[in-house]
């Protein structure tokens, strides 16, 4: 069975008051659902293409403890603080090559960090709350690293035991899969991310059930900076090849324009972004009365921008190109979701 993964409502600070929520930390990186079965894992993203090839370090199936189950999560890769960084991950969300890949996969590893499970053995979980979801994650999840536990645990099965196992660590821990952090303290976490310029958190009712492919407030997203998802809808090539990208999101299934973001791509991305901006041009702009000198495209990709603020017209103020957003849909990118 495929699974759609659950989407998180926007909300703000005041949400990391709410009574008897628990909070995660808001990743930043490719939404993956993993499937195993036996010794074989597979990832799918959010735009149900697998990119399993893209992460052979993935080993870790031994590390998982059942025959078969389905867990959703996300895969990054964390700076020296801990934080995880999509600018880190970006040089490998779309490679192709297996040479490429397999160097890459050794020079920058990236980490599976789930935050649920969805079947176990073949049995639906998605019904069951999230607090008892949670504890079944737990109890397949073979992901401490602490030097003291292993040592106790392998401690535990004797002296022939403890040798093999001294030889064999990763197949006890492997610290390419992560559970997600979580605390009932929404505001001491969001706090201690903020600080280290992290995304922000996850509020997460422990009662409610997983919604597949919905956007519940069950799950809120508490984001310590403004961004927002947008398709881009065309380009300039005013003082370089790509100067600015014109974006526009959904309001009441019409696309309407929130202004063009110019700063922020580098030299190699104004590159590989132009490339398949190229693919996509079109005669007929999506929406009329755009700037003067526009290259209209179909609206067909995404990328993110950060902002000060949305004006009351409706447009992004001081926008900064973030990424592109390769496993985001556009019919997902809307005003009303976001902002």
């Amino acid at each position: 069975m495929k699974y759609n993964p659950m989407l998180a409502k926007l909300g703000t600070k005041e949400d990391l008051k709410i009574k008897n929520f628990v909070y995660e930390t808001k990743l930043d990186g490719t939404r993956g659902i993993l499937y195993k079965n036996n010794s074989t894992i597979k990832i799918i993203n959010r735009r149900n293409n697998d990119i399993t090839h893209r992460y052979p370090e993935f080993n870790f199936e031994k590390n998982i403890k059942a025959s078969s189950c389905v867990l959703d999560g996300e895969i990054v890769i964390f700076d020296k603080t801990g934080i995880s960084r999509f600018n880190l991950l970006q040089h490998r969300d779309l490679l192709e090559d297996k040479d490429l890949i397999e160097k890459r996969s050794k020079s920058s590893p990236a980490t599976y960090v789930a935050f649920d499970i969805l079947e176990l053995e073949e049995k639906k979980l998605t019904q069951l709350s999230q607090k008892e979801r949670f504890q079944i994650l737990k109890s397949i999840l073979n992901v401490n690293v602490n030097k003291k536990k292993i040592s106790s645990e392998l401690g535990r099965v004797g002296a022939n035991s403890r040798k093999m196992g001294a030889n064999n660590n990763e197949e006890i821990f492997n610290k390419n899969l992560k559970l997600v952090t979580s605390s009932k303290n929404g505001k001491l976490l969001f706090d201690k991310i903020a600080k280290k310029g992290g995304e922000g958190v996850i509020a997460k009712n422990p009662l409610e059930r997983y919604y597949e492919g919905k956007r519940r407030n069950a799950w809120i997203k508490i984001k310590n900076t403004n961004s927002i998802d947008a398709i881009i809808i065309g380009y300039t090539q005013e003082k370089r090849k790509l100067s600015t990208l014109l974006l526009a999101v959904y309001e009441n299934k019409k696309l309407i324009y929130i202004g063009k973001v110019g700063t922020g791509f580098s030299e190699i991305e104004q590159e590989e972004i132009l490339s398949k901006l190229e693919k996509i041009k079109t005669e007929k702009p999506e929406i009329q009365s755009l700037p003067k000198g526009t290259i209209f495209v179909k609206p067909k990709l995404v990328c993110e921008a950060k902002f000060l603020e949305i004006t009351k017209d409706k447009m992004m103020r001081a926008p900064v190109f973030l990424r592109m957003r390769e496993d985001k849909k556009p019919k997902d990118c809307t005003l009303k979701e976001q902002i």
